[in-house]
């Protein structure tokens, strides 16, 4: 079996289709090598569709209607595609109808097989710990070069992304590997120093939960015509020992010892605020502290 076969095969398990059970995958033509070689993989599983949609153009842009509707029908979903559906109503919906879904924004062929290559197992027991450790604390201090910045936990929901597509109501990314939330608030300064959507060194600051300056000017500009777009969505530390910092954000944000920081949409990660951008910037081998205990030193888990 060829490494994308294999890829997609494991893919598949993590879902545990019955027979019974329907699988759509929705894919466009970007991403239609790894959407192919997932349905060819499922079909051996269980009822298996196909849908081709074109690029959404945006992340977090709703899909087709057709689709929309077609997605509360099936059981389990996985939606390799160019751009992210992860934070849409329509994701959203097929999950509150109780469908397992997997979402799988910009991957590509490489980053596919190298993440699916990882041991879920794993990455699961890890996950569980560090969700833990979220729990337990009620904020998160972060430093890195250029980043010196607070995350208030308070009592948010900790989501450990870890693959486990068999459970109901169930929503990831593949390949997986992260643990974090929406936090209540932020403070401080995030610099970037890899991203494909903002200048090398653009400075972040944050003030309670919003953005409240950037030094893109063309960022700034996208982000400021609407308030939802500057709202911190997320903050999540990568747990998958496979991943690799490629410059593909999908595979990036998994990548063990380092975390990101989203604006826009949180929704979809339990949080209040619904937008049309989700939007995740990696930070590389950054100190992190839960509340006074050091987690994380330059990247490495203590």
């Amino acid at each position: 079996m060829n490494a994308l076969a294999n890829a997609a095969r494991n893919a598949i398990a993590l879902a545990k289709p019955k027979k019974s059970e329907r699988l759509l995958v929705v894919t466009d033509e970007p991403s239609m090598e790894v959407g192919l070689a997932i349905y060819r993989a499922a079909s051996k599983k269980c009822e298996a569709a196909l849908m081709m949609i074109a690029p959404t153009g945006q992340h977090g842009r709703e899909p087709p209607k057709a689709v929309a509707r077609a997605l509360l029908d099936y059981n389990i979903v996985y939606a390799p595609t160019a751009y992210s559906l992860t934070h849409t109503n329509a994701i959203r919906a097929a999950r509150n109808k109780g469908g397992r879904i997997a979402t799988l924004p910009g991957i590509t062929k490489q980053v596919f097989i190298r993440g699916m290559g990882a041991d879920y197992n794993q990455i699961h027991s890890f996950g569980a710990k560090l969700k833990k450790k979220y729990e337990a604390a009620e904020w998160i201090h972060v430093t890195a070069k250029g980043t010196d910045a607070w995350f208030k936990i308070g009592n948010r929901e900790i989501l450990n992304d870890d693959g486990q597509l068999h459970q109901k109501k169930y929503i990831c990314n593949l390949p997986a590997g992260e643990v974090g939330l929406a936090p209540k608030g932020a403070w401080g300064a995030v610099t970037v120093y890899k991203s494909p959507f903002v200048k090398k060194g653009t400075k972040f600051t944050f003030e309670k939960d919003n953005v409240i300056g950037c030094t893109d000017p063309k960022f700034k500009k996208m982000i400021w015509a609407k308030k939802t777009r500057r709202n911190i969505a997320e903050f999540s530390i990568g747990t998958n020992p496979k991943a690799k910092l490629s410059g593909n954000v999908l595979e990036d944000e998994k990548v063990k010892g380092t975390f990101h920081f989203a604006v826009g949409d949180s929704k979809s990660m339990q949080g209040t605020v619904t937008s049309d951008i989700h939007i995740d910037f990696i930070i590389e081998k950054p100190t992190i502290y839960f509340d006074d205990k050091e987690i994380m030193r330059e990247g490495a888990f203590i």
